[in-house]
């Protein structure tokens, strides 16, 4: 017969903030009673109220007075939830320029394995899960023993999968399996009979001593970040996921005393405890856009075509591949594409890689010896050789495809190595580097740290794949902000997980073909984008000679300076007084300074660097100037992200005689990130034309701060020592233009500029300009890009056809652009308006009844490059001096030493030029003809 006894329980607060259950027996008669009872754990003597009161039943067990008592604990709900959640910012592939991309201008807030959409998201107090334990006044034998609980985190499998990947937090991120493009990462911490918080552990390790007539409890925490893996599948999330639960490490124990210990009969306790805190995380109901992507399915055109001649190279980029193709097309005089033609080739490619400065630095990575698996940052590996048998193999593709890395997997080696399909392993992706030609060579650079150089037999051969070069030295940072190098960066590239999050080489680069005495060069000298803080310098025409000697003849220089920043840009080569020929590099941002750097690229060594007094962020790209047309450059023009443009005056022989002069103070909401454009008016008179706004990183891309396009009059003075007569410029001295849209069109106004300092147009919000000006004869065109114009997915694209001299309006004596009709206006009818032009309302003070759009808007992301079809030379000089870019020759500068800039020479066969368009498509461009050449005529023709 069993007897019974009430156990009283009661709900108190303890010192300590706990309120918990409370056990009490008289005798030891009891046999077996349970009973539910509700408690809450909380904090600093708080007691938690309105969520968080849990009923959990206790049992106390005792068989028939032989000493065996069990204590069993069965929690009814107890849950951990994470809902505090901070704003969530998605990067949708087809509307940003990222391509959920971080580097060291953004790691502070990215993560290793994507973009960290967000902060913490954090538990609420009153959302803590709670464990807790009473055992006062329960009467137990003098050798009771006390019990400890570990408690730990169990994942929940069907919710979350390990990547093996960490964030920058250091991490482990998981994938949630409803959202596989999705991870998340996060720690747990407790508060133990309610002291302070402990410390934030991702392995959850939590201890519990269970004494008599004491009590003890713990409330747990979370906190989780969210990872963008993929681009986004489906923007609906769930509204909750559980991560796992919180776990006694043992459901059961037993304390056994043995009759000597008792002096009486053996005793048992047994506690035996099925708490579980399930962990759950909340999010957000919707992650930003759910749309229709304006760009195609898969590859996207991210940079300009390249004209090389006869024909055009374009790059499609396949993000989530990590990868790129180049395709070649045949073209037209018009610069329409005429037909594909076969694709560049990589069976023979050679790999060189720069691992210290000097000559004997570099190396081939098939031929490479003497290093070890820490100049990789390889770690945790049983190979020594990993980085050469491995890591450079995978890295230089020497393998017809990479089979061989099949099973090679850690623990064995430090990571598992990714397999490429054949087509996605050729090039990896190009985001924001050029492609570009010049005579037989072509030259590109991507993010799988290689600069990568084809040349081609002949005009009618394709190009092949000579040389990948890997500036391996070059200073970055790592995905945790700490210092490192880009040949310590190839492994992350090489990682199974790898989700294209890295930037490898991702800057501008110049090339310039040239002859100093009877030697020919082919000049690259390419910046590191937001892959590094330095850049490169290579010598083309070493690959015509035999690849033994390539190592000796290609490589020039790797240029790094603590002063440099991310050298986000394109630099620009021009040939200075005294003759040699230099490499202008801006600082770039996330440096100490805001500086230009000037080296000789035969010399290999720094000639000045001119600091910029006052500079603001950093310099950005800039424009190199030949005033007189004589082959040097006098004049270079630059901004920085304080929007002030500067003018540096190089004619002076000595460098260290250079002067540095700001030209217009700006607005640091409005940053210059790219190179002005150059417009001649007449002898040293210039129009610096340059926009404003960046799109580095999500804040940039997201931020709507109207932005403004400006043209500043700069009149230069006659010589270096002749004194500067004019204050610099400011906003309030510019006069204003506007912009009309009309469907896809858009009108400026024609505001009169007499007696100011040069002018401006405001833009729209999101509107900003990140790529140098194009200029066709007096017309400025420029790209302007928002990345939200068409809605959420919707990126879009201005082409803006300006009045260099005015801003304004154009007429028909301006370059003006057009979209080319089917049915174009018949030149025998004087009453038609101008190619390129429509009927007005009024006619203007010469009864002319037209106007002309200025540009047109395009619902995509679009660059685009000009090409004219008569342009017989490679010539890198402007009809305005413009001498810094791409080219060919004209080391005296070019025969006509006063061009004319105000019409084309030659009549095209349909009347325009064009620009190419990363789509594939055209916007044409017309304007005036110079009059025909005077014919020689006999005296008998002037009378008859």
């Amino acid at each position: 017969m069993k007897t019974k006894k009430t156990i009283r329980h009661d709900r108190r607060i303890i010192s300590s903030g706990i309120i918990a259950l409370t056990f009490s027996a008289a005798s030891q008669t009891v046999f077996a009673h349970c009973e539910p009872a509700s408690y809450s754990v909380g904090s600093n003597g708080i007691v938690a109220s309105g969520w968080g009161s849990f009923s959990r039943q206790a049992c106390q067990e005792m068989n028939g007075g032989r000493g065996n008592i069990k204590y069993q604990f069965e929690h009814g709900h107890s849950v951990l939830i994470a809902d505090r959640i901070p704003s969530i910012h998605f990067v949708d592939t087809p509307s940003a320029p990222l391509f959920n991309k971080t580097s060291g201008l953004n790691i502070k807030t990215a993560a290793a394995a994507g973009t960290n959409i967000s902060g913490w998201i954090e538990t609420n107090p009153d959302r803590s899960g709670k464990v807790g334990y009473y055992l006062s006044d329960i009467t137990h034998s003098k050798h009771y023993s006390d019990f400890t609980v570990n408690f730990t985190f169990k994942e929940n499998p069907a919710q979350i999968s390990r990547t093996g990947i960490t964030s920058p937090d250091g991490l482990p991120i998981y994938r949630i399996n409803s959202q596989p493009w999705l991870g998340v990462s996060f720690q747990m911490a407790a508060r133990v009979d309610g002291g302070n918080m402990g410390r934030w552990q991702s392995n959850l390790s939590t201890k519990l001593n269970i004494r008599s007539s004491s009590s003890t409890g713990a409330a747990f925490y979370l906190r989780a970040k969210l990872h963008q893996l993929d681009n986004p599948k489906n923007t609906s999330l769930p509204e909750e996921i559980s991560l796992g639960n919180i776990v006694p490490t043992q459901r059961s124990q037993i304390k056994n005393f043995s009759v000597q210990e008792t002096n009486r009969f053996p005793f048992t306790y047994q506690l035996y405890d099925n708490s579980s805190v399930e962990v759950k995380l909340k999010l957000p109901r919707s992650i930003g856009n759910q749309c229709t992507p304006s760009q195609p399915t898969g590859g996207f055109p991210m940079v300009a075509p390249a004209p090389l001649g006869n024909m055009v190279a374009e790059v499609q980029t396949y993000p989530e591949k990590s990868s790129s193709r180049i395709r070649l097309y045949s073209m037209n005089e018009t610069g329409r594409r005429a037909g594909s033609l076969p694709q560049p080739s990589f069976q023979n490619r050679k790999v060189m890689i720069r691992l210290a400065q000097g000559a004997d630095g570099v190396v081939f990575t098939d031929q490479s010896s003497g290093r070890s698996n820490g100049e990789f940052d390889i770690s945790n590996t049983r190979h020594d050789d990993e980085w050469q048998d491995l890591l450079l193999r995978w890295t230089d593709r020497r393998d017809n495809d990479d089979s061989y890395f099949n099973g090679k997997n850690a623990p064995e080696y430090s990571q598992s190595y990714r397999i490429r399909q054949n087509d996605d392993r050729n090039l990896g992706d190009i985001i924001n580097s050029p492609i570009a030609g010049i005579g037989d060579f072509m030259a590109t650079a991507a993010n799988d740290g290689m600069v990568h150089i084809f040349k081609r037999d002949g005009n009618n051969a394709s190009y092949d794949l000579k040389l990948s070069y890997i500036p391996g030295t070059i200073a970055r940072k790592d995905d945790r902000n700490n210092d490192t190098t880009l040949a310590k960066t190839l492994r992350h590239f090489a990682n199974k997980n790898y989700t294209n999050n890295l930037y490898g080489v991702d800057g501008g680069f110049v090339l310039r073909k040239v002859k100093v005495g009877n030697t020919n060069h082919v000049f690259m000298f390419g910046a590191m984008g937001q892959g590094g803080k330095g850049a490169y310098a290579l010598d083309l025409a070493g690959l015509n000679q035999d690849s033994s000697t390539w190592i000796s003849h290609v490589p020039l220089f790797d240029a790094q300076d603590g002063d440099l920043g991310f050298t986000v840009g394109t630099p620009q080569i021009g040939k200075i007084l005294g003759g040699k020929y230099a490499g202008f590099l801006a600082n770039g941002y996330g440096g100490n300074k805001t500086a230009l750097y000037v080296y000789d690229m035969l010399g290999k060594n720094l000639l000045r660097k001119i600091d910029v007094p006052n500079g603001v962020g950093g310099l950005s790209s800039l424009t190199l100037v030949d005033t007189d047309f004589d082959g040097t450059v006098d004049i270079a023009y630059a901004g920085d992200r304080g929007g002030n443009m500067y003018r540096f005056d190089l004619r002076d022989p000595v460098a260290n005689n250079w002067k540095v002069l700001r030209i217009y103070n700006g607005n640091p909401k409005k940053p210059v990130t790219s190179a002005p454009a150059i417009s001649r008016l007449a002898k040293n008179k210039y129009v610096v034309i340059f926009g404003t706004g960046s799109d580095l990183n999500e804040h940039d891309v997201k931020d709507q701060t109207p932005q403004s396009i400006y043209g500043i009059f700069d009149d230069l003075p006659e010589n270096m020592i002749a004194p500067e007569t004019r204050a610099t410029a400011t906003e309030g001295e510019l006069v204003k233009q506007t912009i009309e849209k009309k469907g896809d069109k858009l009108f400026l106004s024609g505001n009169e500029t007499k007696g100011k300092r040069g002018w401006k147009i405001d833009l729209g919000n999101g509107d900003r300009v990140t790529i140098k000006p194009e200029m066709v004869l007096r017309t400025a065109f420029v790209t302007i890009r928002n990345y939200t114009s068409f809605g959420a997915c919707g990126a879009g694209t201005t082409v803006l056809g300006i009045d260099s001299e005015t801003g304004g309006k154009l007429t028909k004596r301006n370059a003006r652009p057009f979209i080319k009709s089917s049915n174009p206006p018949s030149s025998t009818n004087t009453n038609e308006p101008p190619l390129g032009c429509e009927k007005g309302t009024v006619p203007n003070q010469k009864g002319e009844n037209y106007i002309c759009p200025n540009g047109f808007v395009y619902p995509k992301l679009l660059t685009i490059s000009y090409r004219d079809g008569k342009k017989k030379d490679e010539s890198p000089f402007t009809l305005d001096g413009d001498a810094g870019g791409n080219g060919s020759g004209d080391e005296g500068g070019p025969a006509n030493k006063n061009p004319n800039n105000t019409c084309f020479k030659e009549k095209s066969e349909d009347g325009s030029r064009t620009f190419l368009m990363s789509d594939m498509g055209n916007l044409d461009v017309t304007g005036p003809v110079c009059g025909g050449k005077l014919k020689r005529i006999s005296w008998r023709e002037i009378f008859f």
